[in-house]
């Protein structure tokens, strides 16, 4: 039960402190002892409280009724305060400082300047000529949200450890957006950044990560960077005129959601050694152009281009499955040595060869992959080669396979090499696998190779214009079960 809510009075007779609860008739003063009749209402005017001039002791108190109101709400005031101050108080020491200081990093005004270890929160428009953050020293992390930005750039400094969220933004500037020094971790989150130079530019170990966002550079490559570079994207899209990214080693990108990579006037992708990419869906525009130590691997990945889809000097691992890769005017894969691609239910497409490698080259086509090449030769090769297809295909405008020496071309069933002007021509130590494949000549011979071919076809067909041309006599020749349409010209030594 609550307290009872009292008005301080005064005795009327000794003038002792008396408390009177609400809506009594009588009280007893414990100092004098006498019995008070209490009236609720204004004393008479000939009536003085006790201790002024000319006031008489009396057993008649009278108490105003506003008195009551106004000492009701104060008691039930301090009530109040008694509960809460022991839960607030807590709460108070505890929240409190941390309160100021996020106080402190917030409702910064434009431009922004972020000194060092500091930490400012900005949100809002403005547009400007001058940068939109004029300072900022080590480890400052800057976070931006819910804006319109205009500006001549976002960020130019030398300063490391950056770290720099942009959120609900959109951004543009007339000079290259964001330049920083080593360890430039960027968050961008539903936004959209646009820069007539490089919108991301720093010397080593930056860290982006896109989701529902777009990056753009109207004249130059998108996002810059010379070592370490790492992006994440979700449903992110970079472009640029001269490349989207432009690094030199140890790039490592991951694509998730339909994300896009696209460049008009160059290649999508320029990098040195050390490439990593991992692609769930998505496209990328405009091609790939690295060095030595690449890696893909991608489910659903679409990769365009006018002139070679993938070039890589040496040692590409490429693990594609249900995608495509295209090349409108050149080779779709050209490489120089050691290339290792795995394709499954993949479109590898050129308008000249579909895929060139010089020597060390491994290639394993299934489950209605399609190796394509408009007007030369589908594989060319010159040394050192393995050919695995099982229900996978080759066409060519030109051979379907051209090798030089060592070469082993393993054919499961499914498999088909056809080709306008040949199906298989090597030269020298080659070895052929086969059950159950189909190679097509064309107006060409089916199967040529000059020394050393060792040959097994089972249940297959072999037709072509030869069927068969050896310049000699192969070491080995098992042929069984299989149909042959054209002539076979095999010398007898």
């Amino acid at each position: 039960m609550a307290a009872p809510k009292v008005v301080p009075a005064k005795c009327p007779t000794c003038g002792a402190n008396l408390p009177v609860p609400p809506g009594a008739f009588q009280v007893m003063c414990r100092y004098c002892q006498n019995v008070i009749h209490v009236e609720h209402r204004k004393p008479p005017p000939e009536v003085r409280p006790f201790g002024s001039p000319g006031a008489m002791p009396s057993r008649t108190l009278y108490v105003d009724p506003m008195a009551t109101a106004a000492a009701g709400k104060h008691v039930g005031l301090l009530i109040l305060l008694g509960v809460l101050i022991p839960i607030l108080l807590p709460l108070i020491i505890g929240v409190g400082p941390l309160a100021v200081r996020s106080c402190k990093g917030t409702l910064k005004p434009y431009p922004i300047t972020c000194g060092l270890n500091g930490r400012v929160t900005v949100s809002g428009d403005f547009e400007g000529t001058d940068p939109i953050v004029t300072s900022t020293e080590h480890n400052c992390k800057v976070h931006i949200k819910n804006a319109k930005l205009k500006g001549s750039k976002l960020v130019d400094t030398n300063a490391f450890n950056l770290e720099l969220t942009l959120e609900n933004v959109t951004i543009e500037t007339t000079e290259p957006m964001i330049r920083a020094g080593s360890n430039l971790v960027v968050k961008v989150k539903g936004s959209t950044l646009t820069a007539p130079g490089a919108v991301f530019d720093s010397e080593s170990n930056m860290q982006i990560d896109l989701e529902g966002s777009s990056v753009e550079s109207k004249n130059a490559a998108a996002i810059k960077s010379k070592h370490n570079l790492k992006v994440r994207m979700d449903n992110g899209k970079v472009r640029g005129k001269k490349a989207g990214f432009d690094t030199d080693s140890s790039f490592s990108l991951t694509m998730k959601n339909g994300s896009e990579v696209t460049a008009s006037d160059g290649p999508a992708i320029k990098t040195a050694s050390s490439f990593n990419l991992e692609a769930d869906g998505g496209k990328i525009d405009g091609g790939l152009v690295m060095s030595s130590n690449g890696k893909i691997e991608a489910t659903g990945l679409t990769i365009t281009s006018r002139e070679r889809a993938i070039a890589a000097t040496s040692s590409l691992t490429l693990d594609y499955t249900e995608g495509s890769i295209t090349s409108a005017t050149d080779a779709a894969i050209d490489g120089t040595s050691s290339l290792d691609l795995t394709l499954t239910n993949t479109k590898v497409q050129g308008a000249t060869t579909a895929i060139v490698s010089e020597s060390n080259t491994k290639i394993r086509a299934s489950k209605k992959t399609q190796i394509i090449a408009l007007q030369d030769n589908g594989i060319t090769t010159t040394s050192n080669s393995e050919l695995n297809l099982a229900e996978a295909t080759v066409e060519a405008g030109g051979k379907a396979f051209k090798g030089t020496v060592n070469d082993k071309l393993k054919l499961g069933q499914g498999a088909r090499l056809a080709g306008k002007k040949g199906g298989i021509e090597v030269e020298n130590n080659v070895e052929i696998e086969a059950t159950g494949a189909t190679i097509d000549g064309g107006n060409g011979p089916a199967l040529s190779a000059k020394y050393n071919g060792r040959i097994t076809f089972k249940q297959g067909t072999i037709k072509g214009t030869p069927a068969l041309l050896f310049e000699r006599k192969p070491t080995s020749l098992e042929i069984e079960g299989t149909r042959i349409e054209g002539d076979q010209k095999i010398p007898a030594r």
